[in-house]
């Protein structure tokens, strides 16, 4: 068999059972640990072996019997012993070494914010999506929401209502994939600090802007690889140009995460 399946399911039900079935939403491997997230289900750290060491239903407060929308992860990012979690509800604060946690929200937004892509912003930044509220500015050291991006669309410059991904390039670039036909792929501009629309030279050939797009990666050439409702774009950042349209004859239809083993 190519595939070793690994059951991931709470402690003492039934694998793949109605209740319990979902997909694994996200992951991160952490030192002696891996972090992996069942939506609508649970949260689990597992060891190397993927054996489980815990699990939680909700994040704040800790719990594996109490459910909440924090104890649904949708992405991790590790900074020292801190684990930021994003849940539907706020972002996640979790001690690794206490094993404790807290949960921080926008002034704007105390629930319903769906916050999603964690991305390095700064030393002690994080720059992070969210579904539909638009993207956000959290400061790792005083531990609070600093700036939103709105997403409004109602100007040139606003972000779609939709965000559908956030990455940070090798080269400190930062791209968001949106379900907007006019704003598809966004770049993040230092100056004026905000987000313009990318239109590759060659984008009348494929149309890349007039689809939706959504996760990315880079390989090791600096090209993205982005999935979309039509394929796969492979998009050089250089040159301003899509390389490849990958397609397959039609047989390859909507994709919506990528990502390079290294």
């Amino acid at each position: 068999n190519l595939f070793e399946i690994i059951p991931i399911t709470d402690p003492g039900t039934i694998n793949y059972s109605l209740l319990k079935n979902g997909p694994v939403y996200s992951f991160l491997e952490n030192d002696s640990s891996t972090w992996l997230s069942k939506r609508f289900v649970s949260t689990f750290e597992m060891d190397k072996n993927y054996k489980l060491k815990q699990f939680y239903k909700s994040f704040y407060p800790l719990s594996s019997t109490l459910s909440s929308q924090n104890g649904y992860a949708y992405d991790f990012f590790k900074k020292d012993q801190e684990l930021f979690i994003t849940t539907d509800s706020g972002l996640v604060v979790y001690n690794l070494k206490n094993k404790s946690s807290s949960i921080f929200f926008p002034d704007q937004f105390i629930t319903g914010i769906g916050l999603r892509t964690i991305v390095p912003f700064s030393n002690n930044e994080l720059m992070i999506r969210s579904y539909e509220r638009g993207i956000f500015i959290f400061n790792t050291s005083q531990k609070k929401f600093t700036r939103r991006y709105s997403s409004n669309n109602n100007c040139k410059d606003c972000l779609p209502t939709r965000l559908n991904y956030l990455f940070k390039t090798s080269k400190n670039e930062i791209y968001a994939s949106t379900a907007d036909g006019n704003k598809s792929l966004l770049k993040y501009q230092p100056v004026p600090d905000s987000f313009t629309t990318v239109k590759a030279l060659n984008d009348s050939l494929y149309l890349m802007q007039a689809n939706k797009l959504y996760g990315m990666d880079e390989d090791s050439d600096g090209h993205l690889w982005i999935t979309s409702s039509a394929g796969l774009f492979i998009y050089d950042p250089a040159s301003n140009r899509i390389l490849k349209q990958v397609v397959e004859n039609k047989e390859i239809g909507g994709l919506f995460r990528i990502c390079f083993d290294r």
